[in-house]
């Protein structure tokens, strides 16, 4: 029995190829690493600060022993934040290892809180104008995001929206295994399929409704 999705809160992430470690440049040169911001599948988030330019960053890094895959899956991550620019989604500012060796992603660091829905209707109205237009954005440059859910809505220093974890985004046209987050899934999702912008626009939809009201969403059951 396949149980993959019998958690509809986890994320799921596409396979990628492997890529050896040993051809990333260091990534870490010049930061100070401080405390674990947050944990999550492929590995931790934590604080680091830039000497040189006086900044504070995001450093994610794998977890000790993770394999050849989760390597691909931080590289792939890397790739579909790198080809954006805009406003609403975190900058990527080096991809590499760190001096022990350990694969690495530096970004921008969001101090912010995750977005709640369903407190002031105005607030939740804005939120969801900047995340539409980074996915604009992002279907433009032809990148589908594929994990939406107000757990990757965040809003940081003077209400900047972000629209974080580009883990499961994959090319538009794309063959795509299954990703993402079950609850918030579009019912093509759950099977093996090229990858659509139309993806977003449902999960999006059920972010909206859950802002409006009490709306608990539930994913679809998948078709056989």
């Amino acid at each position: 029995m396949d149980t993959t999705l019998a958690d509809p809160s986890r994320t799921l992430l596409p396979p990628t190829p492997p890529v050896p470690a040993s051809s990333l440049p260091l990534a870490t040169a010049g930061l100070r690493l401080g405390p674990t911001l947050g944990e999550g599948g492929l590995g931790v988030i934590q604080l680091a600060h830039q000497d040189l330019l006086g900044r504070d960053v995001a450093v994610k890094r794998l977890k000790r022993g993770s394999t050849t895959d989760a390597l691909a899956r931080l590289l792939h991550e890397a790739r579909m934040m790198g080809c954006l620019e805009h406003p609403n989604v975190p900058p990527v500012h080096a991809v590499g290892v760190d001096p022990e060796g350990t694969p690495v992603l530096v970004m921008k660091r969001v101090d912010g809180d995750v977005w709640r829905p369903g407190g002031d209707l105005e607030d939740d109205v804005r939120v969801l104008i900047a995340v539409t237009d980074a996915l604009l954005h992002a279907h433009e440059r032809g990148v589908v995001h594929r994990d939406l859910k107000p757990a990757n809505v965040m809003r940081g220093a003077h209400g900047v929206v972000y629209l974080v974890d580009w883990g499961a985004a994959w090319p538009a046209g794309d063959t795509a295994e299954v990703a993402g987050t079950p609850a918030f899934m579009a019912p093509e999702m759950y099977a093996v399929g090229p990858a659509a912008p139309s993806m977003d626009t449902w999960a999006r939809s059920f972010s909206r409704a859950s802002s409006a009201s009490d709306f608990e969403p539930h994913p679809p059951t998948p078709t056989r």
